[in-house]
């Protein structure tokens, strides 16, 4: 039968018609119209912001958005993108500048590249001042001013400066006074400048992220540390640190941007609402910071830090040693940078700021360079140039993998850390990821779901992959498009990359047009061999789209491509700048963490080729081979054994499977048997660590890879030991193979000799990440090293073409993976500008109230998405879009990291897509129906180990968060010794007080306090204990609603300045224990630790509200019980660490689910052992006296004044049988009165004497008498 198309005019045209057809079929449904955001104001700001928006600069912002939104009516919109949903600090700049984004905030020292001069604020000493620092960063101030019009020049208008703190020095044994307590000591620091300021006093400089430096000090990584004094109190330094030495020897000062282009085209009103919210948060800022350092001092002190401040002779010394690096800057920066430098010694030696200096005037900004239509290179030429990029990148992964190996064996064996070896292997990432990407597609290498086009006839194939290549090429056009537009102006402007080695950032930018050029030109040559090798009578069958994403993957387009095609299709069509493509492509695999993945394959690679995977499985069935099942569990083993080395699934598969195959099947075990138990044993290569899976979603998440290798140790441990079980149990009652007589001593001994280089290997790998001696990256450039050590030296069977084979073979895999990283990042950066996650995200919350719902519904779709896509497609697609819901449901995100692994692990060997069957497939020479039969009962396996990590978690969060020794970062779970010869110490404990005084019956009257001063007053007025309100401390502290918005580390830090102000009792808001039940265990932990005698835990949905305010809801009652039953575990832990506190349990049910609801939980929570119970907000006399007497043990009531309870004054309280009557409002309600009548007297020209406490009884209160009495005692204190 003909075809509709044959003897058609138009039939030659056909392929490409397919194409065309498909490609915009596609996109129609990926962006229908009614999809592009709108835009419903005049205006839209969206600024982009690496830090989250609850840090100090991202509340300024809010700030900013608040008086915009304000002052414009509505008619400016500001959006704010946080946590670098879509740039990262360094990519700020040129986003701002090239009108990829309207506004942005940065690092000022993002802009040392292109102005040297702005690195002034690094120069040592330069402004060691509050003062010299606010007169060099206001409006008028000359340094700024010369620098806000240098920046001018890169295309974006600075609108105003955001402080984040001034620099300072940790040690451990003693201050640093001079420059001679650095030398031969290996410092902290955290950029180039610093980095040669150390080096220029003799000290060893190591570049370590805010988030390692903690670790970095406790395991000795560095002698001493520079950083935020901020930083001390985030991340509790003190626990590693003794003394902060206050140098203030740097500014740290962000910049908020908006591109100058788009600011001209704005109308004048808008300018002046921009630029008045502006100059208001300029201030704010300012003001806060100074807050932020202050608090940290005190808490660093409070928490025994001793503090040095350095005389002006001791600055004078240290300046003297920087005189090199100022030299330097002087050199690099030309006239600007003088002129900046003359200006900031102006500020130094007087006390007004000067006048401005003289703007430079615009340099012109190159246009986008032109693109003429280059000559197509003859097919064979194009196929050997790519075929040699491709061995030159394979090669380039290798040098990475050596310059990591010098770096650890530098730093560690000879104290000489390298400036060079993490930027230059980044380059040789970037660089070989590109330049390698033209050849994988000419031999068709890239990762793509065959599931529909492997079905399709040789037609029908041809026209999807015309398609494929379609898409190929249009997302090659933007790439080499805008990515050469990026690399000509930095080449241009002389830019460089602001680190150590100060490359030209230019020729980094080079490789994504490089690159995406070749890619296009392959493209193009095999949309042209397609065209004309077409068949003449064959059909043509219809793809049928049903979504955007899955119709590309379905047709054959390669994931990557798909992924970064379709988000440039949405960046297009939403009106977005397309120079987010190359950004984005460029900025995700320009990454330190990726540098795994390339290591790893590296290893694994090598490792298979040298045949390792024949001793490994010798040497363990020579140990179990005579169990029930032997060979099988002597399988499983080994794959487990090789998952702590290679990180690979594929490459767990093929060790072991080359060698166990036959040798199970030699022994009679049914062959689909067999071939499932080498495809499940296979995916312990991703959950044992490490695992490159894990490494890709601590990059999507920001989660700490450390942390999920550790994670995955238990939970790979329960399914070795749940396949282990099975294959015994199938042996034993199976039967139909020869058992293997038991091995001899010396046989053992022989095997285990021959595999005693692997199972080194494994454990180098699995202690150096553990114990801190390297990052994952650096195990995996130590583990290659050791790799060719053991194949090549030792066993002897690494021949030079093996290495060749294993390192091509790793650089396909490396491109492959890396490159659907960078398409996610572009497809997830267009999806963040749709909102569709904070959509998703929202959706959940509105629908979705229990963890165990969201959980069972992610696996449903995870294994129903296994059955079309591979498993790194389906992390980077689903991950991004689920992650936001995370903390509103209490889930803790490396929990989820590992149940994630897990299911992606049953996409592997689920058919029809699993990579593990067709490794299984080929290794075994068998057909897909029966390694598909064999898998079956494994897959099971796999999905029971995620009901019972469910059911008890700490499988996975056991070893990360583990107790750990004094010193740690979790000091609330120490043991406390037993002291002897005190036996009633325990009689002192704050918990035991709160009982002695329960247990005296009675009414306990119970103001409640906000910060120390007003507990002070409390138990100076007599009364025998306290509470502290979180209403109160939201408000006192933060200066806003008791809404949810204050966190547990603030009510923990307000809560230690209470309990060490006081004597008497003080019982704490613990809120709803800040997360899931582990969140409740660790917040009953910090406050017993804290010194609280009680803490109170309620039930409602978080965020949660106050009481007596609308729109409170509470969880279901099961989850309710189990916050309190984990509540009430971790008092019996804290008990026996020689603490004490009580559980004082609160529900809110009476508002949305009625007082037999709120009554019946009270009930259950007594059940579960919580000592004091609190039913919130009963309406009336009525109410209460049920509550009272339904509810058993002790009770407190809530007397909110104007709130729903009524005050019911002590003695009908105490009849109705109550135990506690809290008054948690009284006291701020109080004081906020007296201070709005004081300064309204004030307002008004009077003094307001007469709302005066005199000022010797103030001083008393506050504790002055006490002082003096004490520093008597003590000469050396006057």
């Amino acid at each position: 039968m003909q075809s509709d198309w044959e003897g058609h005019p138009m039939k030659p045209l056909k392929g490409a018609a397919f194409a065309a057809a498909a490609f915009a079929t596609v996109l129609t449904f990926a962006v229908p119209a009614t999809t592009v955001p709108a835009k419903a104001a005049e205006t839209t700001l969206r600024i982009t912001l690496q830090l989250p928006v609850k840090s100090h600069l991202g509340q300024n912002l809010l700030l900013f958005k608040e008086e915009v939104e304000s002052a414009s009516d509505g008619e400016i919109a500001v959006e704010i993108y946080d946590s670098a949903q879509l740039y990262k600090d360094s990519e700020v700049p040129q986003a701002v500048g090239s009108g990829a984004i309207e506004m942005g905030v940065a690092s000022l020292t993002r802009f040392v590249g292109d102005i040297p001069a702005v690195d002034i604020f690094y120069m040592p000493f330069m402004f060691n001042s509050e003062e010299l620092v606010r007169a060099a960063t206001a409006p008028d101030s000359p340094v700024r001013s010369k620098i806000d019009a240098a920046i001018r020049d890169t295309g974006s208008r600075v609108l105003w400066w955001q402080a984040y703190g001034g620099a300072i020095m940790l040690s451990q044994d003693e201050p640093l006074k001079t420059p001679a307590d650095v030398e031969d000591k290996k410092v902290r620091v955290f950029g180039k400048t610093l980095g040669s300021f150390i080096e220029a006093v003799g000290g060893a400089p190591t570049l370590i992220s805010g988030s390692e430096q903690y670790l970095a000090y406790q395991r000795g990584t560095v002698d001493v540390g520079m950083t935020g004094v901020s930083g001390v109190k985030s991340r509790s330094l003190w626990e590693v640190m003794d003394w902060i030495t206050v140098t203030n020897h740097a500014d740290i000062e962000f910049v908020v941007l908006v591109n100058e282009d788009f600011w001209q085209g704005l109308p004048e009103a808008h300018k002046e609402v921009i630029q008045a919210a502006a100059a208001t948060a300029d201030a704010a800022v300012r003001e806060r910071i100074a807050e932020i350092e202050a608090e940290a001092y005190a808490a660093a002190r409070e928490n025994g830090m001793q503090i040095y401040e350095l005389s002006p002779e001791e600055v004078e010394a240290w300046r003297a040693g920087a005189q090199p690096v100022i030299d330097q800057y002087l050199a690099d920066s030309g006239a600007l940078g003088q002129e900046v430098y003359e200006a900031a010694l102006a500020l130094r030696e007087s006390d007004r700021i000067v006048s401005p200096g003289r703007v430079r005037p615009a340099r012109p900004r190159p246009a986008p360079p032109s693109l003429s239509a280059a000559k197509v290179p003859m097919f064979r030429l194009l196929d050997r140039l790519n075929d040699l990029l491709a061995q030159l990148a394979a090669w380039l992964f290798f040098a990475t993998a050596a310059m990591i190996t010098y770096e650890v064996v530098a730093r560690y064996l000879f104290n000489a850390p390298t400036i060079w070896a993490e930027e230059l292997s980044r380059v040789f990432l970037v660089w070989g990821t590109f330049l390698a990407m033209a050849a994988l597609l000419r031999r068709r290498s890239h990762i793509s779901i065959t599931l529909v086009t492997g079905r399709l006839g040789p037609a029908g194939r041809r026209g999807a992959e015309l398609v494929a290549l379609t898409v190929v090429a249009a997302l090659s056009g933007i790439a080499l498009w805008y990515g050469w537009a990026i690399a000509a102006d930095s080449l241009a402007r002389g830019r460089t990359t602001a680190t150590m080695l100060d490359l030209p950032q230019g020729l980094l930018e080079a490789a994504v047009p490089l690159g995406f050029a070749l890619l296009l030109a392959q493209a193009l040559v095999e949309i042209l061999r397609l065209l004309r090798g077409r068949g003449e009578d064959t059909t043509m069958e219809t793809l049928l789209v049903l979504l955007a994403l899955f119709g590309l993957l379905l047709a054959g387009v390669p994931v990557a491509f798909a992924l970064a095609g379709l988000g440039a299709a949405m960046l297009l069509l939403g009106g977005f700048s397309p120079l987010m493509v190359p950004q984005g492509l460029l900025s995700t695999i320009d990454n330190f963490i990726l540098l795994a993945v390339p290591l790893f394959l590296l290893m694994s690679n090598v490792l298979l080729k040298g045949g390792v995977g024949r001793d490994l499985f010798a040497a363990v069935q020579a140990w179990v081979g005579h169990w029930p099942g032997g060979l099988a569990v002597a399988t499983i083993v080994s794959c487990g054994i090789f998952a702590a080395i290679s990180g690979s699934s594929v490459a767990t598969a093929a060790t072991i499977g080359t060698v166990a195959i036959p040798e199970m099947l030699k022994r009679g075990y049914a062959r689909p048997f067999v071939l499932g138990l080498l495809a499940a044993g296979g995916t312990l290569g991703i959950l044992i660590p490490p695992s490159i899976p894990m490494i890709v979603f601590g990059f999507i998440t920001e989660e700490s890879v450390i942390q999920l290798f550790l994670a995955g140790i238990g939970p790979g441990l329960l399914l070795v030991g749940l396949f282990v079980g099975f294959s015994m149990l199938y042996a034993k009652f199976g039967g139909g193979f020869t058992p293997l007589d038991k091995a001899s001593w010396a046989e053992r001994k022989t095997t285990l000799l021959r595999a005693a280089p692997t199972f080194a290997l494994a454990a180098l790998i699995i202690w150096g990440i553990y114990a801190g001696a390297f990052t994952p990256t650096e195990a995996a450039a130590i583990g290659f090293a050791a790799s060719l050590v053991i194949t090549g030296l030792v066993l002897r069977t690494l021949t030079w073409a093996l290495l060749k084979e294993a390192t091509l073979d790793a650089m396909r895999t490396t491109v492959t993976i890396l490159l659907i990283v960078a398409g996610a990042k572009v497809f997830g950066k267009a999806i963040t500008l749709y909102r569709i996650p904070q959509d998703i995200s929202a959706l959940i919350a509105g629908n979705v109230d229990e963890a165990a719902l969201f959980i069972l519904v992610v696996a449903l779709v995870l294994v129903l998405m296994g059955l079309f896509l591979e498993a790194l497609s389906m992390m980077l697609i689903m991950v991004p879009v689920l992650a936001p819901s995370l903390a509103a449901l209490g889930i803790d995100p490396i929990w989820f990291g590992i149940f994630f692994v897990i299911m992606v692990e049953c996409a592997l060997i689920t058919p029809p897509v699993g990579l593990n069957l067709y490794v299984i497939q080929a290794v075994g020479k068998a057909g897909m129906g029966e390694v598909a039969r064999g898998v079956w009962p494994f897959l099971a396996l796999m999905l029971l180990t995620v009901v019972i990590i469910f059911l008890v978690p700490d499988i996975a969060l056991y070893i990360p968060f583990r107790p750990e020794p004094e010193g740690s970062p979790m000091p609330d779970d120490a043991v406390v010794p037993d002291v002897p010869d005190a036996p009633d110490a325990s009689a002192a404990l704050p918990g035991a007080k709160l009982r002695r005084l329960l247990e005296g019956g009675g009414l306990q009257v119970m103001p409640c306090c906000y910060d120390a001063l007003s507990a002070r007053l409390v138990e100076q007025a007599g009364f025998p204990l306290t509470f502290m309100s979180g209403f109160a401390v939201s408000a006192a502290r933060l200066g806003a609603p008791d809404t949810g918005l204050i966190s547990y580390a603030e009510m923990l830090d307000q809560g230690r300045n209470i309990t060490a102000a006081v004597s008497i009792p003080v019982l704490g808001d613990a809120d709803t224990g800040y997360g899931n039940a582990l969140n409740v265990k660790r917040t009953i932990a910090g406050y017993a630790q804290a010194g609280f005698a009680a803490a109170m835990i309620e039930d409602q949905v978080a965020p949660k509200r106050c009481g007596h305010t609308r729109g409170k809801e509470v969880v279901p009652r099961e989850l309710a019980l189990d916050r309190i039953r984990a509540a009430v575990d971790a008092r019996d832990a804290a008990r026996a660490r020689g603490q004490d506190l009580l559980i004082l349990a609160r529900t809110d049910a009476r508002h949305g689910e009625g007082l037999g609801e709120a009554i019946a939980r009270a009930q259950g929570f007594a059940d579960l052992g919580a000592d004091i119970l609190f039913v919130e907000a009963p309406r009336d006399a009525a109410e209460m006296e049920t509550v009272a007497r339904e509810v058993p043990g002790w009770k407190m009531a809530n007397l909110v004044e104007g709130g729903d309870t009524p005050l019911l004054g002590p003695p009908e309280l105490e009849a109705l049988g109550f135990a506690i009557a809290a008054y948690p409002l009284t006291l701020l309600s109080a004081a906020m009165r007296a201070q709005r009548d004081a300064l309204a007297a004030l307002r008004s020209g009077t003094h307001p004497s007469g709302l005066l406490m005199d000022f010797a009884e103030l001083r008393e209160r506050v504790g002055f008498e006490d002082y003096y009495a004490e520093e008597a005692c003590y000469a050396g204190a006057r």
